[in-house]
């Protein structure tokens, strides 16, 4: 009996115990701006900044961009004003996928049915994009959705409709001049995405048209011109500082590392029908008889598909419309089509649906050069980006009291080798990544970064994004912003429609 009451003696003891409540240790009364004035903070930047997601720009996504998160945690050490141009949109307009004829909106995660094992990413309905009511000159966020820095200068920017809705002279102010007449204290500048974005995302093949429609990448000569410009004019203002962001390797966007070269998996009928579609046996004898006389540099490339296991499918390899293949000639004078297959190392865009292949594009029917990148052209967009990057590095060590930059390219590299697999399904990094306790990743699933066009951030994205920046900030200039909770933004999430 003694023996038991001197357990419940120790249990009261140890509830009791438990019960103390510790005093809280409010860090919040530590937060502080150090040496930058956040007086009139502006951001400056492009589709990336303006809060685009799922392949458009919407009030979700607008809500959730990096510089209004940045904003937000300012905010949180003093109230400060941070107004956007407000999309006012439900679904908005996709860039990618609209055209004259009908609008869609973003993408989104869909169950189309009860019995459906996988959700689908599908369009929604669209809107058309409407003119900006507020007052032009009280906003904070002059970044512009697929703006690229060799435009920032020219009065025909308002050919894009996302700067025409917040312009008040079309076709003669430049957003150059407004964002130096609005003369910020301290600015955030994530520039430079487009200016060779789009070109990869096409494939690197150019296209003529307006601001708004053309693809080129902007010569690195264009560029630094631009880039110097803007800054040094914003640092005019002795007591400005800034925070600029660097370019992400094409290599680390969804975009071009989800699809594998050698994604294709082919029942043997559909290997049969591809032998036959491309006449497989007369496309190799006639390079056979054209190799053996042919310079090393005019040689071609055979065409074969791996045979398939018992249980598996073996991953094969696209087959691809090569423009740069030398010219070669069957016996009888006929040209040997430019065919060849995707090697290791080549990129396999996102832009190749699950349609194309059903209906035999990569196999039966070669792919055009816009759904891939060659060596040659990856060689090439990663050249210009590398230079891009040391204009920027340049410009923020030539200010080292005024600048700091923040390293997006680094950061989101960790993440996006996380979501990087080959056609077995073996990923490159298997690490699991933890912001605040919340697994982040590279792929396009629930805990993902990238929304669904695997281009931009989603709104955990964008949060995660706002903490490179803060941190930068924090580290460069003494001041304790705090970041972002992850916990607050959700990656993609799935919607169930029937």
């Amino acid at each position: 009996m003694k023996q038991k009451n001197f357990y419940i003696l120790f249990l009261f003891v140890i509830s009791v115990s438990c019960g103390y409540d510790f005093p809280e240790n409010d860090i919040s009364s530590q937060y502080n701006f150090g040496e930058i004035n956040t007086e009139k903070f502006v951001s400056i930047g492009d589709d990336f900044s303006a809060g685009v997601m799922n392949g458009a720009l919407y009030t979700e996504g607008q809500q959730s961009s990096i510089p209004a998160l940045i904003a937000r945690q300012i905010a949180e050490v003093n109230e400060i004003s941070f107004i956007q141009p407000n999309i006012d949109a439900g679904n908005g307009y996709n860039y990618y996928r609209s055209n004259s004829s009908e609008i869609f909106g973003k993408w989104i995660y869909q169950f189309s049915d009860k019995t459906s094992a996988e959700a689908q990413i599908v369009l929604t309905t669209g809107e058309s994009i409407t003119t900006y009511a507020g007052d032009v000159s009280n906003l904070n966020n002059l970044s512009i959705p697929f703006l690229k820095l060799s435009h920032i200068s020219n009065n025909g920017l308002s050919a894009n409709p996302y700067y025409e809705r917040i312009t008040k002279n079309p076709g003669q102010s430049t957003l150059a001049n407004d964002i130096i007449s609005s003369n910020p204290t301290f600015f955030y500048a994530w520039l430079g995405m487009n200016d060779i974005l789009n070109y990869a995302i096409n494939g690197a093949v150019s296209q003529e048209g307006d601001i708004f429609s053309e693809i080129k990448y902007t010569s690195v000569v264009e560029f630094e011109d631009n880039f110097d410009n803007l800054i040094d004019n914003l640092l005019q203002n002795q007591d400005c500082k800034g925070v600029i962001g660097n370019i992400i390797s094409i290599n680390d966007l969804p975009f071009f590392y989800t699809k594998p070269f050698n994604f294709l998996k082919l029942e043997n009928g559909q290997i049969s029908a591809a032998k036959s579609a491309i006449q497989l046996n007369k496309f190799n004898n006639g390079v056979s008889l054209h190799n053996p006389t042919a310079p090393d540099e005019d040689k071609r490339p055979f065409i074969g598909f791996e045979d398939n296991g018992l249980y598996n499918l073996y991953p094969q390899r696209l087959i691809i419309i090569d423009e740069s293949l030398s010219d070669a000639y069957y016996p009888d004078g006929t040209p040997i089509p430019k065919y060849r297959q995707l090697i290791e190392g080549e990129i396999a865009l996102f832009s190749i649906t699950d349609e194309m292949v059903e209906s035999g594009y990569g196999y039966k029917i070669p792919l055009s050069d816009k759904y891939v990148l060659t060596l040659n052209e990856i060689e090439e967009i990663q050249s210009v980006i590398s230079s891009y990057n040391n204009i920027i590095n340049r410009k923020v060590q030539q200010y080292p009291d005024k600048l700091v930059l923040a390293d997006i390219g680094k950061e989101v590299h960790k993440i996006a080798i996380t979501g990087t697999y080959d056609a077995w399904g073996q990923v490159q990094d298997n690490t699991i990544y933890y912001s605040n306790g919340i697994p982040i990743e590279g792929a396009l699933g629930l805990n993902s970064v990238f929304s669904l066009d695997a281009l931009h951030f989603n709104n955990r994205g964008n949060a995660f994004i706002a903490n490179v920046f803060i941190n930068a900030v924090n580290d460069k200039f003494s001041a304790f912003i705090p970041e972002a909770d992850i916990n607050d933004f959700p990656g993609n999430v799935y919607t169930v429609r029937f």
